[in-house]
């Protein structure tokens, strides 16, 4: 699975950028990865990663 801009992850879980947004920076990333699993169509989990700007699959 390739990583995702913010606008692919929120379209992705059907919900808006800024809903992504708020997630990350008020969550714990364990608990922003929860949240993701909850929305996703697949059930995966995404993560942040701070070097590319990117969501990634959480491993």
């Amino acid at each position: 699975m390739q990583p995702l801009t913010e606008e692919g992850l929120a379209s992705r879980l059907g919900v808006s950028e800024e809903t992504v947004r708020k997630e990350r920076i008020n969550l714990p990333p364990p608990l922003f990865v929860a949240w993701c699993k909850n929305k996703d169509r697949a059930g995966l989990g995404w993560e942040f990663n701070q070097n590319t700007g990117l969501y990634q699959p959480a491993s």
